[in-house]
């Protein structure tokens, strides 16, 4: 970044970070989800028309599930 500026939060829509930034806190703050749900591959489901997907992992409340590949 050649040029930086300081602005307001809330004339930031639209614009990029000059640096990473980090909250100082856990959110949400808890490793666990109130959902269930399911994670899908854009390039799995990016078919035209009907798409069957395998399930590969269940998951029980409060347990981590392997890493996705």
């Amino acid at each position: 970044v050649a040029e930086t500026e300081r602005v307001d939060l809330t004339e930031a829509l639209g614009r990029v970070l000059a640096r990473g930034e980090t909250s100082p806190i856990d959110v949400p703050g808890h490793a666990n989800s109130s959902m269930d749900g399911y994670a899908v591959r854009v390039a799995d489901a990016a078919t035209a028309g009907s798409v069957s997907l395998r399930v590969v992992q269940r998951i029980a409340a409060g347990d981590m599930g392997a890493p996705l590949g």
